[in-house]
């Protein structure tokens, strides 16, 4: 069965082939031209590429609901560090977020049934605050034993409603 939006966006990518293959894209290397990765939410009016001037092939994106720092965000940009020399990580979180001001409870209440069991188990990572949640990730990031020594870590609040990029956690060296 193939959906509206999928054959919406197969249609698409036959343009984008064009584009891709006329850029050379497929010879870029997987190494970011930047050295950086930025971790961000999945809310769709956040475009990185966009908001920070970047283009395809400067830096690695991952994205998560809240944009939050995980074990596998973590996971994430080790790896990008010991494969690709990646040397710098930025936390950028939005204004207006979905997780903002909800708790993993309250999540967690929204299942029923089988789900519900498997719901209260899972850690949501909710925030009360976006700008908190920026400082707390930022903090997560530069206690972990697994981000190298000497990565620049930083925290970036987005505003959906102007498309501003804010400082809130200055770049800072990791030193473990």
């Amino acid at each position: 069965m193939t959906t509206n939006n999928l054959s919406s966006w197969l249609e698409s990518n036959d343009e984008y082939q064009k584009e891709f293959a006329a850029k050379d894209m497929g010879s870029m290397p997987s190494v970011p031209q930047r050295l950086a990765f930025i971790l961000t939410c999945i809310d769709c009016r956040l475009n990185p590429y966009d908001a920070l001037g970047l283009n395809t092939g400067e830096f690695h994106i991952f994205r998560n609901a809240g944009g939050r720092v995980t074990s596998d965000a973590i996971r994430s940009f080790s790896m990008t560090q010991k494969l690709m020399g990646t040397k710098e990580i930025y936390v950028m979180h939005h204004t207006k977020c979905g997780v903002e001001g909800r708790t993993d409870a309250e999540v967690a209440a929204l299942y029923d049934g089988d789900a519900a069991d498997e719901a209260k188990k899972m850690t949501w990572h909710t925030c009360a605050s976006a700008r908190d949640s920026v400082k707390d990730d930022v903090e997560m990031l530069m206690q972990s034993k697994l981000i190298a020594p000497g990565t620049v870590v930083g925290g970036l609040l987005f505003h959906v409603e102007t498309g501003a990029v804010t400082t809130i956690v200055e770049p800072q060296i990791h030193a473990s």
